[in-house]
């Protein structure tokens, strides 16, 4: 004990300057002496001299089963553990240092504790996002996958579509079709997992049309929660037709998909979510009213915060986080209003959407084609044949290949005006393709086609060997669209010549005349 205490007095000085908290223990676990921050955290300002270690550390009436002074008395050794602390909700890491006398005689213990809460969390985050990363990887291949076959179901419902003209079937057929797209729609929402690209080419938004397509698509979700609970959710918007924004619309669809989850969580009794948009010229403020249980001030400071949630470890904490960065990067601002008891508004502000006459008339022109040479590349015969089937309906002429080496082998050897490669493929990638078609043919027409989002370091190979991306699943119009657009780049090529031809025979004409 006098050893212990003349230890404390030799170093009282550093022991009170320190922010760990320390204490020195005797061999009966007592508390010898303590320094000023051991006292203000766990004493609460009080004097913990005289106590037992766990009493004040552990909060206990007896020693701690896997008491670490015990460890460090048989090891002779550090020993560390992390505990919690019910009564301060902090989490803290205990290191303790047997003492010895003069003699080498173990005489006592120090304790020292830190508040490692936030070092926890950080590394929880890391973990999470880790997590994260790796499920965006594996969820990636399974989405591209999945748009695979996708592509193939769509491209068959929408031909036949074509053929069909008995109501009561095409009805059946219609209900098909949006069970594809839906099913296209949550492959899109896996992708965002593994999602790399920090810059989209934003575009006009009928704003009403995507709040009114979100709600329908949350709908299965909330409206069985609902039912369940014998309750009513009812969403209600209350906004012009003519309000647009601008942005991108996967990402806006998320956005408003997470803040009325959030809403509809924030309602267990029920009740209403009002949605409400005004057109200030340059831009629109959107009000996201709920009826739900409402924000503490605390709630409402951490919302943001990456990985806060109220839902415990049922939730990841990435809703609001995700919203709040998806609207930064469209240039926009969220607010949030909400008491306790009497429910949350959420404000988004988003750049105003103007449509121009060129956007309201470009679907009633029509563009002069020509049937086109195409070829197809993909390593999946399915997707070949519905390529091939659609293009060949539209009065193209189609050869398909599996093989991206043969084709191009081909490609040498006769005239192709377009060629639709796929990305990703075992033999050869749909960029080197590209590059190789592009060295042969500079103003062939070439589509790549995909199942995997583009990541933001290939951005470039985009521009300098591809004319257009699909992904995949693309719609007969998608498709047809692009080859249309393509049909009038030769044709303009044809014209361009043919007046070229012109001039040079009227040139001609005139010197013979003129000599």
């Amino acid at each position: 004990m006098e050893y212990l205490e003349s230890v404390a007095d030799k170093y009282k000085f550093i022991f009170d300057k320190t922010f760990d908290q320390i204490a020195l223990v005797d061999m009966d676990l007592y508390i010898v002496e303590a320094n000023r921050s051991a006292t203000v955290v766990f004493g609460m300002g009080l004097s913990i001299q005289g106590k037992k270690c766990y009493e004040i550390f552990h909060r206990r009436e007896s020693p701690c089963v896997d008491c670490p002074l015990f460890a460090s008395y048989e090891t002779g050794k550090v020993v560390s553990i992390t505990f919690y602390d019910e009564k301060i909700g902090e989490h803290f890491e205990e290191r303790t240092y047997p003492i010895t006398d003069d003699n080498g005689l173990l005489v006592g213990f120090i304790i020292v504790t830190r508040n490692v809460t936030t070092t926890l969390e950080i590394e929880n985050k890391s973990y999470l996002a880790k997590k994260l990363i790796a499920l965006g990887q594996i969820s990636s291949g399974v989405a591209h996958d999945f748009n695979n076959v996708l592509t193939g179901v769509l491209g068959r419902i929408q031909l036949l579509k074509r053929t069909v003209k008995d109501k009561n079937l095409l009805k059946q057929i219609n209900m098909i079709e949006k069970s594809a797209l839906d099913g296209a729609s949550k492959v899109a929402k896996i992708q965002e997992f593994s999602r790399t690209r920090k810059s989209k080419e934003f575009k006009t938004i009928n704003l009403k049309e995507l709040v009114t397509d979100v709600i329908e698509m949350t709908r299965p979700k909330w409206k069985e929660l609902a039912d369940k609970k014998g309750m009513i959710i009812e969403p209600v918007i209350e906004m012009s037709d003519e309000i647009h924004v601008i942005g991108d619309e996967s990402d806006l669809r998320n956005a408003f998909t997470n803040i009325i989850f959030n809403a509809v969580d924030a309602m267990p009794e029920g009740g209403i979510i009002e949605i409400r948009a005004e057109d200030f010229n340059n831009i629109v403020k959107i009000y996201i009213r709920d009826t739900g249980v409402g924000m503490s001030d605390e709630v409402k400071e951490k919302i943001f915060d990456p990985f806060f949630t109220t839902k415990g470890h049922a939730g990841t904490g990435l809703g609001m986080s995700e919203v709040y960065g998806i609207i930064r990067s469209h240039n926009g601002m969220i607010e949030i209003e909400s008491e306790v008891g009497k429910g949350t508004t959420i404000i988004l502000t988003l750049p105003t959407g103007k449509k121009t006459e060129r956007e309201k008339i470009v679907k009633e022109e029509k563009v002069e084609t020509i049937p086109l040479n195409v070829m197809a590349i993909d390593d999946e015969e399915y997707i070949l044949e519905v390529i091939r089937d659609i293009l060949l309906e539209f009065g193209h002429n189609v050869a398909t290949f599996q093989n991206p080496k043969e084709a191009i082998e081909e490609f040498k050897n006769e005239q192709y005006d377009v060629v639709l490669t796929d990305l990703g493929m075992p033999v050869m990638s749909g960029f080197d393709v590209a590059r190789k078609i592009k060295s042969i043919n500079k103003n062939t027409t070439v589509i790549l086609l995909t199942g995997w989002n583009i990541k933001e370091e290939d951005d470039k190979k985009v521009t300098d060997y591809a004319d257009y991306v699909l992904r995949k699943p693309f719609s007969i119009d998608n498709l047809v669209s692009v080859i249309s657009e393509s049909s009038r780049k030769v044709v303009q090529r044809i014209r361009e010549k043919s007046e070229k031809k012109s001039k040079n025979k009227s040139a001609s004409t005139t010197d013979n005349h003129t000599g």
